[in-house]
């Protein structure tokens, strides 16, 4: 039994702001980002799409700009705090050469082809991280239902049929443990990440 996946749409409405968007990765963000600039779900041709540009590198913020020019663009999108100040930053300094620095050496909207590695490297490692958080989830899931199984097993067991258990443990079993020592849960990756984005600066 595994559990059940957000909607979509309830991972974009708990975005408050741009530092909550920006800490989606790969098609969770493209997701989040058509239902906040365009009001719809994503189709499979624009996620192919604006996928393959976040695993190439490409910034985050460009993409927003770029769904902004669409025609489908929602001004429900300004509800989002941060993302039209961000947004017109983003286009101030394309079209003036005081952003040149800003292009050049930020994490996010840098140009340059080191920066464009560690956007795609950054990437891959928020996708990873999603996919073993869910297979972890998955897993526990799973364990707890074989757990009450094999309980529910043994206590319709006749006791002449039951194995010889201690005094005390009749009818249970040793308790599941929220935490692990390897528990993947316990891995900040957007915080790795980030830490990754600060340190490599070419």
């Amino acid at each position: 039994m595994s559990q059940t996946p957000k909607s979509p749409w309830s991972t974009a409405t708990a975005i408050a702001s741009i530092d909550d968007l920006l800490e989606l990765h790969d098609r969770d963000f493209v997701e989040a980002a058509y239902l906040i600039m365009l009001r719809r779900p994503v189709d499979p041709s624009g996620c192919a799409y604006f996928v393959r540009r976040l695993r190439l590198g490409y910034s985050r913020v460009a993409l927003l700009d770029q769904m902004l020019k669409s025609p489908e663009a929602n001004p429900q999108w300004e509800q989002v705090g941060r993302l039209r100040e961000t947004l017109a930053r983003y286009r101030a300094a394309r079209r003036s050469l005081k952003g040149w620095w800003w292009l050049y050496n930020d994490p996010e909207v840098g140009k340059r082809r080191a920066l464009m590695r560690i956007r795609a490297l950054h990437n891959e490692v928020g996708r990873v991280g999603h996919e073993m958080r869910a297979a972890v989830a998955e897993l526990r899931c799973e364990q707890k239902s074989m757990h009450e199984l094999v309980l529910t097993l043994l206590q319709s067991m006749p006791e002449r049929n039951a194995p010889q258990r201690s005094p005390g443990a009749a009818g249970s079993l040793p308790p599941l443990h929220d935490r692990t020592t390897y528990d993947v849960r316990e891995i900040d990756l957007s915080r790795s990440g980030h830490n990754v984005l600060k340190a490599l600066r070419f």
